[in-house]
């Protein structure tokens, strides 16, 4: 196995692990957790969609990785 596919495949696993914990952080009600796993998971998505050059798994991960910043913060607001 070369060097970028081992990077890859590792930047892909930690990504899913990522995914999953957000999950399971959902699945305890704790939806600012699983929106920070969720954040990681697609950071980590990011980095292998740049070095495996996938154009179209770079845009969700980026796009899906706004849109949990932007729940986070909504999130995270006080309620009025």
């Amino acid at each position: 196995m070369d060097q970028i596919t081992l990077m890859t495949e590792t930047l892909g696993w930690i990504g899913n692990i990522g995914f999953i914990w957000g999950c399971m952080e959902m699945a305890r009600k704790h939806p600012v957790r699983s929106m920070i796993w969720n954040l990681v998971g697609n950071g980590f998505y990011i980095g292998m969609a740049i070095l495996l050059g996938t154009p179209s798994l770079f845009c969700i991960s980026l796009l899906l990785f706004i849109i949990n910043c932007v729940g986070i913060y909504r999130w995270s607001q006080p309620k009025s």
